[in-house]
């Protein structure tokens, strides 16, 4: 009896958060490159007026910690490359290049965290008025019972 409620624990203790992304939000994307300069600050769907959410998943997966120091993320698509600019004002804070895969930037990550392991995969999208973010983590680890679990978010980044 208790194999089979040890068992079904572990098949049940998940879970799933799955946003749709806002339809506004992935029109005139075709033929747009990343170069364009991007509020530090997104918002989470098309009906909130919050901009409390950082463009982590490109200054902070460079440069932790200065994530919320800059204002402005300038981005500059280049043969291939794309140049990544944390600005505050006017002032530079960080800079760094990086390849994009297939006309792409996508971005992975994944490690260790409070017992459990994660990986974190962010997908750019540019459209006419803003950057446009696809942000999915993978997680699992054991908290008196094992635990999983999938979070796919999307954020809006507009243009300044």
């Amino acid at each position: 009896m208790y194999y089979v409620l040890a068992c079904l624990i572990v098949f049940i203790s998940g879970c799933v958060h799955d946003s749709p992304v806002p339809h506004e939000w992935l029109t005139d994307t075709k033929n747009m490159n990343y170069t364009g300069s991007f509020s530090n600050t997104g918002q989470i769907d098309a009906k909130s007026a919050s901009r409390g959410f950082y463009l982590r998943m490109l200054t902070g997966f460079f440069w932790p910690g200065s994530r919320m120091d800059a204002d402005t993320v300038k981005l500059t698509e280049s043969s291939g490359q794309l140049e990544v600019q944390a600005l505050k004002g006017m002032k530079e804070i960080a800079r760094t290049k990086i390849a994009l895969t297939n006309g792409e930037l996508i971005l992975i990550r994944s490690g260790t965290d409070d017992g459990g392991v994660y990986k974190a995969t962010d997908r750019f999208i540019r459209n006419q008025d803003g950057l446009v973010v696809e942000s999915v983590v993978v997680s699992a680890g054991v908290f008196i019972i094992p635990l999983a679990g999938k979070d796919k978010a999307w954020y809006f980044y507009p243009l300044k």
